[in-house]
């Protein structure tokens, strides 16, 4: 197995769908691509669709959603002090057409693609998200409704392990 490339079609209505993003673009400049992370937990949530439907009370309906931490950092830059790492928290809401392959005590990526489907301009649109590419075989592929980011905070990266 080959690593590969997960790319992105960051278009002003794919990112108008991300809440939040505001605080991983102050870190880096622009929304990450996520090159060289690893998503270190996972939890997915059911949502509270049965309950809607009994109380009828539309307004607090809570669609599936899959909330993931993921480790970030500058890979543009080789020395520790500038690559910025940082854990962020995601929660990816109204997700569908779920897979997921290979998750274990590693998860590395080397990034998290995102794009409009349909990709054109008109109508309503899901966001088709797509993380994986390396050869530890992680891999996850899923549409949703949004994006929130709920947490960016500092982390120690790798090399505060080595002594």
């Amino acid at each position: 197995d080959l690593e590969r490339p997960v790319e992105s079609k960051l278009t002003p209505r794919v990112v108008g769908r991300i809440r939040g993003a505001e605080q991983l673009i102050a870190v880096y400049g622009s929304w990450p691509r996520f090159h060289d992370s690893e998503v270190v937990s996972m939890v997915l949530d059911r949502g509270n669709h049965m309950e809607t439907r009994a109380t009828e009370d539309w307004a607090r309906r809570r669609p599936p959603s899959l909330t993931a931490k993921v480790t970030l950092l500058d890979w543009r830059h080789s020395d520790a002090s500038s690559r910025k790492y940082q854990l962020g928290t995601l929660r990816f809401n109204g997700i569908s057409s779920f897979y997921m392959e290979a998750f274990g005590y590693q998860n590395p990526v080397m990034g998290i693609g995102l794009r409009a489907e349909p990709e054109e301009d008109e109508g309503d649109f899901a966001l088709h998200v797509e993380w994986g590419g390396t050869v530890m075989g992680h891999e996850a592929k899923f549409t949703c409704e949004s994006i929130d980011v709920l947490l960016v905070e500092p982390f120690p990266g790798p090399e505060s392990a080595v002594s």
